[in-house]
């Protein structure tokens, strides 16, 4: 879960698990929330409530 009130939050979309994996680990580390996405419909989904402070985003998703 990703606390919104106390920390910046990065959303990333990604298809690639190994670099969704790779950026998580690292952001968590240096104290950023992380919201991870494999599609780029579910994240829009989430847009629509919560608004993160940056996104990382694969401009090559299938689908879009």
């Amino acid at each position: 879960m990703v606390d919104w009130a106390t920390r910046k939050v990065i959303m990333l979309i990604e298809d690639d698990s190994n670099l969704i994996g790779l950026l998580k680990t690292h952001l968590q580390a240096a104290n950023f929330g992380v919201m991870a996405f494999y599609s780029v419909e579910d994240a829009l989904r989430t847009l629509r409530n919560r608004r993160p402070d940056l996104i990382i985003l694969d401009i090559n998703m299938p689908g879009m």
